[in-house]
């Protein structure tokens, strides 16, 4: 299941062979680096959000893996 989410990251997941639920901040791999950089706000929330699985992708590959890495947990 995906869930589209405005603030402060853009996808929460949860796979529905079971696992924990995760959140994914996706940027544009065809954008220079500096647009693809975690927003202030959005580094602050990943660091307050230590125990949360959460990653940043630009990679459909990226955000199949970071799925399957949930359904271990």
């Amino acid at each position: 299941m995906v869930r589209q989410l405005k603030d402060p990251v853009d996808l929460l997941i949860w796979p529905k062979a079971g696992g924990r639920f995760g959140l994914l901040e996706v940027k544009d791999p065809a954008k220079d680096k500096t647009h693809r950089r975690l927003t202030s706000a959005q580094t602050e929330f990943f660091q307050q959000s230590e125990v949360c699985p959460r990653t940043k992708v630009e990679t459909l590959d990226e955000a199949l893996a970071f799925a399957e890495g949930l359904r271990q947990l």
